[in-house]
């Protein structure tokens, strides 16, 4: 009669923690059930909305994309009507999706480590704060895809269910490209036969139809967000290159402050890599992460913790690759007493780290804190403000969430046009383009704030004297109609020009105005609706406002710069003085230097600078067409 092995001890040892992880995930999940994620929330009011019957927009009758994982809104959406309330769906959501998570990589590094290794690796996941921190976002559907996308190309189960996961991955986050282009290379690396084209159809109309229909509700194939956190990087106000590796603010957040259980997690976790090194999952696992932690440095990408997921995930599950291969190291030691010694002191030395990580989650989930500044200050908008009333502020999840205002999104998330501006380091533009009744500022007031002190001191804003929180102040409009933009006035003034208003305004951009003037050359001549490296905005006119304070006539120059492709020849630039104007064509790439005329001693002109064509992202300068304006040489 035969008999059924016996399950190997250290197999049952590994499914039992795999098991112990997820009522581990469970119990944190239910702990962190009121947790809430600044960025999150975003997500959770488009969805609010929609619930709603107001459209899958933040601010009612305004279709702006700022969701950045299609993938995850329509499952979040799906979860909220279900359960009938969003806070509640979210939570739910992210506790299942960590369910699976820990189930995929078990089985995933169960092939290539054994399943005490994979176990204790769903240990070390669910016992760690650092996940946990992350429910609301779509990081955890964007790990589950990758371990589903890796599992089944390990399995060679076939390209169809392949290509739908790596659809559905691009559509968690763009970012799954680079898991893509690995798995291709390690494809074309293997020798591999090439998937029916047949396979690719599905995935394709995945994709295809998520963009559709953002082009045809939004007016964009793809969610501004991307481009707000490149804009982000290049504003500068985040920090210096590379931001991204500037995370040491994790030491506190997910290791209770101990170098040590950093270091050991760190150094465990590359011995686990080096022991994969000759095994495709470590391969399509390095190419990834490489492609990813490129991107991120490259493009100066902030340090938003949740970006991190994948490579905790790794970490998470290659440490325990490490343990087990200096366990094996130690096992072979010519002296037993040593080695069983060294053995029982690595033993504990993951007890250690498993206790510590485990101890730590438990008391920041299970303390009792006050409710975050931000949500209270959310409800008392929304008891002190009027329903229609627009509030301006940095930082906007919460503050929409609780308050329900309609939300200008100081640093563009949500809003058009500002993460261009804070791009462009034109920190004071946004209030230019915008005319809120209410603004939140930090006190002392953020680079991004500090046009608001300067409209209050002109009488548009008054501080709010019922607000007592401490750390922020609120300003409220005077009611004073809002003047006119200086980008409203310049294409008004290109149309007809008026003498009077002119010297107004020449005097307005002189004085530094809000919109951040560009000095080109000395404080008496200054530029505005310039980008940031001096391009004019292709037909958008541009001012420059020069000034003589001297007791001497003086001659003012500027010299023009065009780069363009030939097909795209000749640009023509237009300089207008008044009824005067200048016409400066471009033949061919290069610059011109053009006399402005002279200024009598005191005397201030306003001179308008257009372009016929409009530029287009291209090259290093990112422009094709229009003018930069330089100094005369």
């Amino acid at each position: 009669m035969n008999q059924e092995s016996p399950i190997p001890k250290s197999e049952l040892a590994g499914r039992l923690l795999w098991l112990a992880s997820m009522a581990i995930s469970l119990w944190f999940s239910y702990l962190n059930r009121f947790f809430e994620l600044d960025d999150a929330l975003i997500y959770h009011r488009y969805l609010r909305n929609l619930l709603r019957g107001e459209g899958l927009v933040y601010n009612p009758g305004e279709a702006f994309n700022a969701l950045t994982s299609p993938a995850y809104t329509y499952l979040s959406l799906v979860s909220s009507w279900l359960l009938g309330d969003v806070g509640t769906a979210s939570v739910a959501l992210a506790a299942v999706l960590f369910l699976a998570l820990l189930t995929v990589f078990f089985f995933l590094f169960r092939r290539v480590s054994g399943s005490l290794a994979a176990g204790l690796g769903c240990l070390l996941a669910a016992t760690s704060p650092y996940l946990y921190q992350t429910f609301g976002m779509e990081s955890l559907l964007f790990v589950l895809l990758t371990g589903i996308c890796l599992w089944l190309f390990e399995a060679e189960q076939g390209s169809f269910w392949l290509g739908i996961a790596c659809a559905l991955l691009i559509l968690t986050r763009s970012e799954g490209v680079f898991l893509v282009a690995a798995l291709v290379i390690r494809h074309l690396w293997l020798r591999r036969p090439f998937p029916r084209l047949r396979d690719f159809l599905l995935p394709a109309l995945l994709v295809f139809a998520v963009l559709v229909f953002n082009f045809q509700y939004y007016g964009e194939p793809l969610p501004h967000t991307a481009q707000v956190k490149i804009d982000q990087g290049r504003s500068g106000l985040w920090g210096d290159w590379p931001l991204f590796l500037r995370a040491g603010y994790h030491l506190n957040w997910f290791f209770a402050g101990s170098k040590a259980l950093a270091a050991i997690l760190g150094l465990a976790a590359l011995g686990g890599f080096w022991a994969l090194r000759r095994r495709s999952l470590g391969w399509n696992g390095a190419i990834f992460l490489g492609l990813l932690l490129l991107f991120y440095v490259g493009l100066n990408i902030p340090s938003y913790h949740w970006y991190y997921a994948p490579f905790y995930v790794a970490a998470f599950f290659l440490a325990p690759v490490g343990f087990s291969g200096l366990w094996n190291l130690l096992k072979k030691a010519p002296h037993p007493i040593l080695s069983n010694a060294a053995r029982w002191a690595l033993a504990g030395l993951c007890l250690w780290v498993l206790g510590q990580l485990f101890a730590d989650n438990q008391n920041r989930l299970s303390a009792a804190t006050a409710p975050p500044p931000y949500q209270q200050i959310g409800l008392w908008l929304k008891d002190h403000a009027a329903g229609d009333a627009k509030l301006a502020a940095a930082e906007i999840g919460t503050l929409g969430w609780y308050s329900e205002l309609y939300m200008i999104d100081i640093l563009g998330l949500v809003t058009p046009e500002n993460s261009r501006f804070i791009g462009e380091r034109q920190f004071g533009a946004w209030l230019e383009l915008h005319s809120p009744d209410y603004v939140l500022i930090h006190a002392p007031p953020w680079a991004t704030e500090t046009a608001v002190v300067k409209a209050a001191a002109r009488g548009r804003f008054l501080r709010d004297s019922r607000f007592s929180f401490p750390g922020f102040q609120l300003y409220r409009t005077t009611g004073q109609p809002a003047r006119e933009t200086i980008a409203e006035i310049l294409l008004r003034l290109a149309a007809e020009p008026v003498e009077l208003e002119e010297q107004t305004l020449a005097q307005r951009i002189l004085d530094d105005g809000l919109y951040n003037p560009i000095h080109i050359a000395g404080a008496n001549l200054v530029a505005v609706n310039l980008t940031s490296d001096r391009w004019t905005r292709g037909t958008q006119p541009t001012a420059v406002a020069a000034r003589n304070p001297t007791a001497q006539p003086q001659e003012i120059r500027l010299r023009l710069a065009c780069v363009a492709e030939s097909q795209d020849l000749p640009v023509t630039a237009w300089i207008r003085q008044g009824e005067t104007r200048q016409e400066i064509p471009f033949f061919e790439a290069g610059t011109q230097e053009v006399n402005l005329g002279t200024l009598a001693p005191g005397e201030i002109r306003l001179f308008l600078i257009h372009t016929d064509k409009a530029w287009t992202p291209a090259g290093k300068d990112r422009r094709r067409l229009g003018v930069k304006i330089f100094p005369p040489q």
